[in-house]
């Protein structure tokens, strides 16, 4: 087989398995995600939990 090919199947192997993490990372996050209401009027993740307390000192 040609290097070329070669090569090629390893890029799509990669971007495949990158995709099918982010999906998992992405569920994962909007899964265990809070339902607080941000400054945009978007949720916020769990990981902002700690600018509540500096927001409600304003």
């Amino acid at each position: 087989m040609d290097a070329r090919f070669i090569q090629a199947h390893k890029e799509a192997r990669w971007s495949l398995y990158l995709t099918l993490l982010w999906l998992a990372v992405w569920g994962l996050s909007a899964w265990l995600g809070g339902s607080e209401t941000g400054i945009t009027g978007l949720p916020r993740c769990q990981s902002s939990r700690s600018v509540n307390s500096v927001r409600a000192t304003f």
